[in-house]
């Protein structure tokens, strides 16, 4: 089962050897413009001699803002969004598109969303025009978004049919209850299947306004000369209202529920509350369940062969939360040996030897993951989202290398606790008791 945490870029390939040397990692520099007309900040990161470009349009808003009952709304909006403009019809999109090489790419996600283009640079000045009207004004014709509404129903009922889809909403739906993450931001078949043209489109008329927005631009680019041709682009913008307050989630106890399947192997998900990032203990916390991680896949997948699967992390949202996963078929045993790495982890803390021998290889998969420009503009976004502060999308491994054992120790023995479990398959294997414990 993968989960997408955020991560930074890969800038420098010997980064173990910075690391063992004890230094920082050279960040590149983020110019920032604002954009006349809209206000709206523009954050370029120049990757000189790079032919491919790529625009970022980053928007304040996940699920929070979505109408209750009509999960996957933004998800919807955006997708449908790249298939045909005031200014440009299907037809025009598809063949724009196909002459330059462009690609415009939609996301959606519990805090935010997202409209991208990339493109080789000497087409940008053809698809700017596009992706600005994607943004601003898309037309939303029936047929696009009856295609788009199908093919998100197929895939949101493909993830149900799977055991790990039906666990993360089995465990999601007792984890969340109540708090708006309990939605899904790429919707339900349910949710998607009533969603109208009319609904997307008031969705689009709070949603897209300048004080939710951020542009990300990567590639080889002038800052000023950009920031003149989006200035043009998206001349107009009304301002809008900020993001919503998100309400805290802490869970008060530990709970369980078990899902009766006949299924020749368990599967087990849970989730926690864990400080986010700009708060403190995020750091100590991503090192810490990373390195209970690897204990986990020793102890319980090496050694004792006792599961399939096993592992753990911590997300980076708003309301921040960790997650364990396993899949066995003595999930009993697979519980008791995780509780025990845990206890054993808080008892003894690893050394300084173990926290920069994870911290190499987490470098190595951290930068490795962020080499493409697309990447970047998504890390230096989420950032200046959950910092303030764009370059903080670039120092992740510089700081975690400065968390001692003793936090380590102290994030596992605050943060495991009250964990929040869906189970899926026999219930007779399945200890729910022992799931509450903790």
């Amino acid at each position: 089962m993968r989960h997408t945490i955020a991560r930074s870029l890969r800038w420098l390939a010997p980064c173990t050897l910075l690391l063992a040397a004890g230094s920082a990692l050279a960040a590149p520099t983020i110019e920032q413009r604002t954009l006349e007309g809209s206000g709206v900040p523009l954050l370029v990161v120049r990757t000189p001699g790079v032919p491919i470009v790529h625009l970022l349009a980053s928007l304040d808003g996940g699920v929070l803002d979505e109408p209750e009952g009509k999960d996957g709304t933004t998800a919807l909006l955006l997708r449908t969004a790249r298939r045909a403009t005031a200014g440009f019809s299907y037809e025009a999109v598809n063949d724009l598109l196909d002459r330059t090489g462009g690609r415009l790419s939609a996301s959606a996600g519990v805090d935010s969303a997202g409209l991208g283009l990339s493109c080789v640079k000497s087409f940008l000045p053809d698809l700017v025009p596009l992706w600005a009207g994607a943004l601003l004004a898309p037309s939303l014709p029936e047929a696009p978004l009856q295609r788009e509404q199908r093919r998100m129903i197929d895939e949101a009922r493909r993830a149900l049919d799977s055991p790990d889809g039906r666990l993360e909403r089995l465990a999601g739906d007792l984890a969340f209850k109540g708090h708006p993450y309990a939605r899904r931001p790429d919707g339900l078949p349910e949710t998607l299947q009533g969603i109208t043209a009319d609904e997307l489109r008031a969705h689009h008329e709070h949603l897209v306004r300048a004080r939710r927005l951020r542009i990300v631009a990567v590639g080889d680019l002038d800052p000023d000369v950009l920031a003149a041709t989006l200035s043009k682009a998206l001349a107009g913008l009304p301002p809008g209202d900020p993001q919503p307050g998100l309400p805290a989630w802490k869970p008060a106890a530990a709970a369980a529920r078990v899902e009766a399947r006949e299924l020749k192997t368990d599967y087990l998900l849970a989730f926690f509350a864990l400080p986010g990032p700009g708060e403190q203990g995020y750091e100590a916390s991503r090192l810490a369940f990373r390195i209970l991680s690897e204990d986990l896949w020793e102890r319980v997948r090496t050694r004792k062969g006792l599961a399939y699967a096993v592992s753990c992390g911590v997300a980076a949202a708003r309301a921040n939360f960790g997650y364990l996963y396993a899949s066995s078929t003595d999930p009993e045993a697979v519980i008791r040996e995780i509780h025990a790495a845990v206890d054993a982890l808080i008892a003894e803390p690893p050394d300084g030897k173990r926290i920069r021998d994870t911290l190499a290889v987490f470098a190595t998969e951290y930068y490795s993951s962020r080499r493409r420009n697309q990447a970047i503009a998504g890390a230096v976004a989420h950032a200046a989202r959950a910092y303030g502060d764009p370059a903080r999308a670039f120092d992740l491994v510089d700081r975690l290398s400065r968390v001692s054992p003793e936090a380590v120790a102290a994030a596992l023995r605050a943060g495991f606790r009250n964990l929040q479990w869906g189970a899926l398959g026999d219930a007779g294997r399945i200890p729910a008791e022992l799931l509450e414990k903790r």
